[in-house]
């Protein structure tokens, strides 16, 4: 005997709630389940639960019942929501999403906002009739949420180059940009960017592409050592710690982008470098230009994420 859809909903919610931390986010959870059982993917509201479902009078099956229930009391052990979803909407983009590759975050939507409202604006004052390429070069490419809705959304030809440690990362990234058919114009790497000799490898790749780089843009790790431990037990139980430990002071693979960005094969006077960091390290990473790239580089801007924290570094080269 099936269950009615608005029932299973409201059992769910008090389930999760302990877990989700409110009844809001509890609702999104059984929402998102419930839509994933019957199919629905679109669109994305808090109405959409019931617009598919007969205002939420619908009987689930049995078997969607079972997978359901199933789905709730895997989120109930703390699994994320989008690997028991296996995929997750970022942007304009819906990307599958899988253990142990970092879950791409709204904050980081936020850094895309202004990489993106930045060099659209260049590119379009620049080259009216969009001619010109875009070539950039992602650190850390995890799902490939940033470098695809580069692609996506930026105005002209937007190629690129990602690259990972990770080979779970490597292979997702491939199956997102496969699935969105953009394998032409964008290709991942396996890559520890630390290397003595990234900067070799990067610019060996992009150079054939074109004849130098616009844009580094990276999410790098940038979780402290003593933070580790204290990470939510979802996310430190099930994403990859390497896409989030950046070492004692969280700033170690930041330190290898701007040594590999300041090498000869890649540096040039029209370079643009966008980072996600936490909202305590942007001061750090501008003290280290100066102190250490200051005839190379300079913060052009700091900008803060949705909640007011200053989390985005714009890095452009000194001309």
């Amino acid at each position: 005997m099936g269950v009615v859809v608005g029932q299973f909903v409201w059992k769910a919610v008090q389930r999760l709630t302990p877990i989700c931390g409110s009844e809001r986010e509890a609702f999104i959870a059984a929402r998102e389940i419930v839509r994933y059982v019957y199919g629905e993917k679109s669109p994305h509201s808090p109405a959409a639960i019931f617009s598919c479902t007969n205002n939420g009078s619908d009987i689930l099956t049995s078997s969607q019942l079972q997978l359901a229930t199933d789905m709730v009391e895997k989120r109930y052990k703390h699994c994320p929501l989008q690997y028991i979803l296996g995929e997750w909407d970022f942007r304009y983009l819906t990307l599958a999403i899988k253990p142990p590759v970092l879950i791409p975050r709204q904050e980081t939507e936020v850094l895309v906002d202004h990489l993106l409202n930045y060099h659209n604006t260049v590119n379009v004052s620049s080259s009216p009739s969009l001619t010109r390429s875009t070539h950039f070069v992602e650190i850390g490419v995890g799902s490939g949420a940033i470098s695809l809705s580069l692609i996506h959304e930026g105005l002209g030809n937007w190629i690129g180059e990602a690259y990972d440690i990770d080979p779970a990362a490597i292979a997702l990234a491939s199956q997102n940009t496969n699935s969105y058919q953009y394998q032409d114009r964008f290709q991942v790497y396996n890559l520890d960017v630390c290397n003595e000799h990234a900067s070799r490898v990067i610019a060996t790749n992009a150079s054939k592409r074109s004849n130098f780089i616009d844009i580094i843009v990276s999410n790098p790790p940038y979780i402290t050592s003593d933070e580790m431990n204290l990470l939510d037990e979802e996310v430190r139980n099930y994403e990859s710690h390497q896409a989030l430990h950046g070492g004692h002071d969280g700033l170690d693979v930041a330190r290898c982008i701007l040594q590999c960005a300041s090498s000869k094969r890649i540096f040039h006077k029209d370079l643009h470098i966008w980072l996600e960091l936490a909202g305590s390290q942007p001061p750090i990473v501008e003290s280290l230009i100066k102190n250490t790239y200051d005839d190379m580089f300079r913060v052009k801007s700091i900008f803060e994420d949705q909640y007011g924290i200053p989390r985005f570094m714009h890095i452009t080269a000194n001309q």
